[in-house]
């Protein structure tokens, strides 16, 4: 038995040689990272400067709620600077000033069929909060949600604490961008570094040898898989560093106990930034090993690594250009569970439910979902193919 195990793990070690050490790989990731690394920098440095007090200015609002007072404060401050609009960095309500603009645009751009004037309301907490009951509404009925699922996102509002506990997010907010970007990424590096985890046996024409060793139709597929899946796992954690650390340095973890509203306004998860981040870092991590799972099926089915790695690239641009609209039902709503789709960043969050076995999964739990059963059946169906060759 331990000679066995001995040999699975010197044949692993080998897999993920190959995969690491191939020319391929250590540029793409080395690429890949700086432009993560680099375009945040950027950000930071050129265009938006990092200003060292602007928590210190917002120290003063942080921890009170979003009521009446604090809004009318701002009213105050956005009347001297002729609009929200116009408040600026140096101010103590630049963010929150951005707050209240992003849902307001959000209201108007989306709100033909609402009051009209709702989003140019006095700023009350009446009325902000108002608005953003009517947007929910309105993406609620734009997603074609059933009474029942109404109600169970109706249930979940309840919970959320009003008026909201105001906390500079600035940090929280910026760290929730990475992951949709660190995900589009991940998805060429794996398409161009794992497409010849078992095409590549027979571009080097030693398919036939590795077959006929004791472990060849046996095991093997195994071993190459779980590299494959291990290398996954490395290169999105190299991927998410890279477009975490700029934002940790310049901003720490400001927000990360912010309510969730702070960063996705409309939404109705009860959850603080935190909680909501974790659930973002384990939804990116089984979507990493879905997309490392459905290459090396690619590999294996075409036995061509130029044939996996465009089956990848066209997916991802399809992903990235196709719409679907709600009208389709649950085939919308499973197009929508794509990782780069689930993780990406927007201020309006998809409502649609899954129930399965009297079970109510979000969007989030409804992906992780689909990604665990795609690497089980992914990993099922190598085995079966790679022992028929």
């Amino acid at each position: 038995m331990e000679a066995r195990v001995a040999i699975y793990v010197e044949l692993l070690r080998f897999e993920l040689r190959k995969i690491f050490r191939g020319r391929i790989a250590i540029p793409a990731l080395a690429v890949s990272a700086g432009m993560l690394l680099g375009i945040a920098l950027i950000n930071y440095l050129v265009i938006s400067p990092y200003d060292r007090g602007v928590y210190e200015r917002e120290a003063a609002l942080e921890g009170r709620a979003l009521d009446d007072a604090l809004l009318a404060e701002l009213a105050a401050e956005a009347e001297e600077a002729g609009g929200l609009s116009g408040i600026g960095p140096d101010s103590p309500y630049y963010h929150l000033a951005g707050y209240i603009s992003r849902m307001q645009g959000t209201y108007l751009t989306i709100g033909e069929g609402l009051e009209s004037e709702a989003g140019n309301r006095e700023l009350t907490a009446a009325s902000v909060y108002q608005m953003r009951e009517d947007l929910l509404e309105y993406i609620y009925d734009y997603f074609r949600l059933s009474d029942a699922d109404k109600q169970w996102w109706k249930e979940k509002e309840a919970l959320i604490e009003k008026p909201f506990v105001w906390r500079a997010n600035f940090g929280a907010y910026s760290m929730k961008s990475v992951f949709g970007a660190a995900m589009n990424l991940f998805c060429m590096i794996a398409a161009v570094c794992l497409a010849g985890v078992y095409a590549g046996e027979k571009g080097y024409r030693t398919d036939s040898f590795v077959l006929s060793t004791r472990e060849g139709k046996r095991s093997l597929w195994l071993v190459k898989f779980i590299a494959g899946e291990i290398f996954a796992l490395a290169a999105g954690t190299l991927l998410l560093i890279a477009g975490m650390v700029p934002h940790l340095l310049f901003n720490g973890l400001h927000g990360i106990n912010a309510p969730w509203q702070l960063i996705v306004p409309l939404c109705a998860y009860s959850y603080t930034a935190g909680q909501m981040l974790a659930r973002y870092v384990l939804t990116y991590y089984l979507g990493c090993l879905v997309i490392g799972a459905m290459v090396m099926l690619f590999s294996v089915l075409f036995m061509n690594s130029m044939a996996a790695a465009g089956m990848i690239c066209i997916g991802l641009v399809l992903d990235l250009f196709l719409s679907l609209p709600p009208h389709l039902g649950l085939l919308s709503q499973l197009r929508y569970l794509t990782p780069a789709q689930v993780l990406i960043n927007s201020s309006m969050a998809d409502p649609r439910l899954l129930r399965i076995f009297g079970l109510v999964l979000t969007p989030l739990q409804s992906a992780r979902l689909v990604y665990l059963i795609l690497t089980v059946a992914a990993a099922a169906t190598v085995r079966s193919l790679y022992r028929r060759l």
